[in-house]
């Protein structure tokens, strides 16, 4: 459990792991959380998937679906704005912790990529992950990612996140997990098991509040009836 009353908690999926459910849970809950110590972060681009971090991290070169299909240009302008207002967000809520969720986060895979995230974020940081049995992530992973296949223009880069086949670095759960772990420390790295906590609680969002120490602030109803994964929702792939 992270009980943590400073600094900044970063959900970073990975995807197909129901982070939409837990962002739609902290977005009706924002006014709960606050009262509880924990801000969570309104979005520039959309209010509760925190896009912006990862497109600010990323290398120029570097595609996800929220940079190709957004048609912003994501420079040194960009990523200053992002700091600004992180920076901004930051000081209303000293003392306070700053959560963040954008599973587009997972994405980053470089020290540069990463160490830029961290220094850009409230101090400290924790970062959670939430992983799911590999065979499942991987079907559930290549099926979202058809649903935007017409945004590469036929190119699928083998180190990026469009390519998919069995030897993709995308499955290396350890090796994603590792820049993360040098940047933050390992102790500031906490994974959470995701078919194991909805298989016990029935859904990935109570698990996640307790993990990072809210349980008992939302109620059971804030995530009754929410899906607990499918490949309907909108991601950040």
């Amino acid at each position: 459990m992270v009980i943590q009353r400073a600094g900044s908690i970063v959900h970073i999926g990975f995807h197909k792991t129901g982070t939409t459910s837990i962002q739609q849970v902290l977005g009706r809950g924002r006014e709960a959380l606050l009262q509880a110590g924990c801000a969570y972060y309104i979005g520039r681009h959309m209010a509760d998937n925190h896009v912006e971090l990862h497109a600010a991290a990323m290398r120029p070169h570097r595609p996800s679906t929220f940079r190709l299909g957004s048609g912003l240009v994501f420079d040194e302008t960009y990523r200053q704005t992002v700091v600004r207002e992180l920076a901004a967000f930051g000081a209303v809520h000293a003392g306070q912790t700053c959560l963040f969720s954008a599973e587009g986060v997972c994405l980053l895979r470089h020290g540069d990529e990463v160490a830029w995230l961290r220094d850009a974020l409230p101090q400290p940081v924790r970062i959670i992950a939430c992983l799911r049995e590999k065979g499942a992530y991987m079907a559930s992973y290549r099926a979202q990612l058809e649903k935007v296949r017409h945004l590469w223009g036929g190119v699928i880069q083998r180190d990026e996140y469009n390519y998919t086949e069995d030897d993709s670095w995308l499955w290396d759960y350890e090796s994603r997990l590792a820049p993360f772990r040098e940047a933050f420390g390992s102790d500031c790295v906490m994974v959470l098991d995701y078919d194991a906590t909805t298989e016990a609680q029935g859904s990935i969002v109570p698990g996640f509040l307790e993990a990072i120490g809210l349980r008992d602030v939302l109620p059971p109803q804030a995530w009754a009836g929410l899906f607990l994964n499918v490949r309907e929702s909108r991601g950040s792939l």
